[in-house]
């Protein structure tokens, strides 16, 4: 079983659904538009299985859902002794509306243990295709951007062949850090690094998928730096560089770098991206575990298949599946966003990102990473009865 199937797992088993002993089961499944609803026992509701697997279309209900009143934690279990399908509320609604199990169990909280409302437009339907429209709506949004031209990056920067701008820029150290983290001379003069004076750190530039630069992005090579990486760029009233901080949430870096491609990795931070790169992976990344919406419309509009291998950390792991805020609110991950639209994979436990592989000399261990990462449908599906 992979690492992250096991988390996934554990994370559906381990959850909290006691809140479910507040569904009215009659009204969840009228809402449903179930047929032949009725009493069967003090806590068993029997009604016609509306799922695929019956001969007569279940005319002889053979259906049944808890209602939780003699055992809380049996609350909206559910079970068809005609097509054997079973779960809870959650499940059954996920399947019925076509929805992901955290969809769905969105729903069923907001309803019924928050309080009864009227669904928006008058049936289930009719609310989540209102809520899937204004998501969709909100992808279409496309930014403008601030361009800084190659000049300017030039002359504040370098960047035009990186072993002459490091000249007098003691070449040996900053040529030292980067070949550490296995990067090549070709790689380095290809991703067009930098050298930041203000800031002392080396540079890369950020473009869009047209080849503009439209901002740099900058990182310590010493230890002793409070943050490791500067999003260059006047705020204010500054006029040290002569442009502005860019939006990361405005762009993907890597995409025009690797142009054509239709399957691809997705990372967290730009090294990594350059690390696949050097490696032939086409990969893009967020600059972080979040992903805008813009984001995604990008991802969207050049993937057909996407790899996900975010940190393997809390962080990385709330990005991908979700997760539940404070005030009992769901934050959708990626999984939730755009399996409907692509092929989401997910790589398994990994102690180690791209660049780390690359350092260490373990290219043959990252490509088999990534070549066996699992599909994410099929380790929701997997817990959809649990």
């Amino acid at each position: 079983m992979p690492g992250d199937l096991g988390r996934l797992g554990a994370k559906h088993k381990t959850e909290d659904l006691s809140w479910l002993v507040h569904v009215n089961v009659e009204d969840f499944l009228s809402q449903l538009g179930v047929e032949n609803i009725s009493t069967a026992t003090i806590d068993e509701r029997k009604f016609s299985c509306p799922f695929s697997g019956h001969s007569a279309g279940d005319n002889n209900p053979s259906a049944f859902m808890n209602t939780g009143e003699r055992d809380k934690k049996r609350a909206t279990r559910w079970h068809c002794h005609g097509c054997k399908r079973s779960g809870t509320a959650i499940s059954f609604y996920a399947e019925h509306e076509g929805v992901t199990y955290n969809e769905a169990k969105t729903w069923v909280r907001e309803h019924y243990a928050k309080g009864w409302r009227e669904p928006k437009g008058g049936s289930i339907s009719a609310e989540f295709e209102e809520r899937y429209k204004a998501r969709i709506e909100a992808l279409e949004y496309k930014p403008e951007k601030s361009v800084i031209s190659k000049i300017t990056y030039a002359d504040i920067f370098g960047g035009v062949s990186w072993q002459i701008v490091y000249e007098d820029r003691n070449p040996e150290d900053i040529y030292a850090y980067l070949s550490s983290r296995g990067f090549t001379w070709q790689t380095l003069d290809y991703w067009n690094f930098g050298w930041d004076e203000q800031s002392d750190r080396i540079t890369i530039p950020i473009v869009d998928h047209e080849g503009d630069i439209v901002g740099v992005k900058a990182r310590t090579i010493k230890p002793v730096k409070k943050f490791k990486y500067l999003n260059l760029g006047d705020k204010g009233t500054q006029n040290r560089y002569g442009f502005p901080p860019y939006d990361k949430s405005h762009y993907m870096f890597g995409v025009y770098q690797n142009l054509g491609a239709r399957t691809w990795v997705l990372t967290e931070g730009e090294l990594d991206v350059i690390s696949l790169w050097q490696m032939g992976i086409p990969a893009m990344a967020s600059g972080s575990s979040s992903v805008s919406d813009i984001q995604l419309k990008i991802i969207r509009d050049y993937a057909d298949e996407l790899i996900v291998m975010f940190d393997d950390d809390e962080s990385g792991e709330h990005a991908m599946w979700g997760f539940e805020k404070d005030d009992g609110t769901w934050s959708p991950g990626l999984y939730e966003k755009l399996h409907r639209h692509l092929l989401l994979r997910v790589v398994g436990s990994h102690d180690m990102d791209a660049n780390d592989h690359l350092r260490a000399g373990k290219q043959l261990a990252l490509r088999r990473l990534i070549r066996s990462a699992p599909r994410a449908d099929r380790l929701v599906i997997s817990q959809l009865g649990d």
